[in-house]
């Protein structure tokens, strides 16, 4: 792998938080401002944030890096290396007790980092809290919800991800212990589940912690290669866990999906693909997320908006 150029750190000093929530992303300029928008609308405002740019070529780290405050630090990369490289260097970096995962396009729910942060202060024991996300649209709309599962069911994480993975808070040292594997710059967090299964205790939030961007975001290429990566992790473990016979099913399985999505890309019903991942959303709760995610993208940010 090519030596990446030392980062440039653009940051003040302040004392070290309980949590860093930190965000991983590559030519997100249109969106990364209303994910930092997320994280200052917390209803616990104890926390730092860490803006990894993985070589973004659309302005995106130059918005950021005009954020004006003492939480935010800012780190950037002139070479891509993929999300599991730069997740495993956020690790490094962090000096807090837990680290909250996300997204360059999604927005926390206000109350994400308050109700996860509850959770691993009272329990020492558990290692990893998620919960649901909403599914929005390209224009921010509410459009699906997609439920994190609580369950050690093998099948189900070789299959998809039960657990959603930008919703994730969890212990920084348990994510010390347990790396991301940097040969899946897609699905890397299946693999991970998948790997830590036994090894982890996870608590699922019946709440949505997240707005989740989707629909009209996942071109039919984008989602293949979201298949790729499914394979390359039951080829890995599949056998091991559920037999050879099921592996390759849901190898074929996989293979279907992406034409699937293929199909429908040219006939214009990706979206209606991609809302099918996600569960009904009622026409109130709809409203009120909507509301909700139009508060957040209306919250102020230092060095931005004066």
């Amino acid at each position: 792998m090519a030596e990446d150029p030392a980062p440039e750190v653009v940051a003040a000093e302040h004392p070290a938080p309980e949590v860093t929530v930190a965000v991983s992303f590559k030519d997100n300029g249109d969106t990364i401002l209303d994910c930092v928008r997320s994280v200052f609308a917390q209803t616990h405002t104890d926390w730092r944030l860490l803006l990894v740019d993985d070589g973004s070529t659309d302005g995106g780290g130059d918005l950021v890096e005009a954020i004006d405050d003492p939480r935010v630090t800012v780190v950037r990369h002139a070479t891509n290396l993929g999300t599991p490289v730069r997740l495993n260097e956020i690790t490094d970096l962090v000096d807090t007790p837990y680290l909250a995962r996300m997204d360059g396009d999604d927005l926390m729910h206000p109350e994400r980092l308050e109700r996860s942060l509850a959770v691993l202060r009272a329990d020492p024991g558990v290692d990893v809290v998620g919960g649901h996300a909403v599914s929005i649209d390209a224009r921010s709309r509410p459009t699906g919800m997609r439920p994190s599962l609580d369950t050690a069911d093998p099948s189900a994480h070789l299959r998809y991800a039960p657990l959603v993975h930008a919703t994730v808070t969890a212990r920084t040292g348990w994510f010390a212990e347990h790396r991301y594997d940097p040969r899946y710059r897609r699905c890397q967090d299946q693999e991970l589940w998948v790997r830590t299964l036994g090894r982890r205790r996870t608590v699922v939030l019946d709440a949505v912690l997240l707005y989740l961007r989707e629909a009209g975001t996942v071109p039919a290429e984008k989602y293949a290669r979201s298949m790729a990566g499914t394979r390359a992790v039951v080829r890995q473990h599949g056998p091991g866990l559920v037999g050879r016979l099921t592996s390759a099913r849901m190898v074929a399985t996989t293979h279907a999906k992406a034409l699937v999505y293929r199909v429908a890309e040219r006939v214009g019903a990706v979206d209606r693909v991609v809302a099918r991942r996600a569960g009904d959303l009622p026409a109130a709760e709809a409203a009120a997320h909507a509301q909700v995610v139009e508060r957040l993208r209306s919250v102020a940010l230092p060095g931005i908006d004066g």
